[in-house]
């Protein structure tokens, strides 16, 4: 992804509207620069260093925030994390899931994997 340029929209069609909203699975990695974090003024210990890798996005769902200007943990390594999709945000019919990588951001980030699943099905 590049930075204030990039996005990915992905498309898919739901035949029931889940009574609970979908949780949302991804996988993704904030590179990290091959440097130690910046230490701030005071900080002799290195605790309260600065991270320079950032990466921030947007996620949407049919134009509903899920992610606004989300910040990743940056370790280094893929990281999995899941996030709560309100029933608000789907629609029955297509739905467009859209990753925008912001500008403010300052290194690579990768998706490996997505996955949306309903925790119950309608009865």
């Amino acid at each position: 992804f590049l930075a204030g340029e990039s996005c990915i929209s992905l498309n898919f069609s739901l035949s029931f509207l889940p009574p609970h909203g979908l949780s949302l699975q991804v996988r993704h990695l904030v590179a990290s620069n091959s440097e130690p974090p910046a230490p701030l003024p005071g900080d002799e210990d290195g605790t309260r260093a600065e991270h320079l890798d950032k990466a921030l996005l947007d996620v949407t769902l049919n134009g509903c925030f899920i992610k606004h200007n989300y910040h990743p943990p940056s370790y280094g390594d893929y990281l999995s994390e899941v996030w709560v999709i309100p029933a608000r945000a789907l629609r029955r019919g297509s739905n467009s899931l859209v990753w925008q990588y912001l500008r403010g951001s300052t290194t690579h980030y990768w998706i490996q994997s997505i996955r949306l699943y309903a925790d119950t099905l309608p009865a």
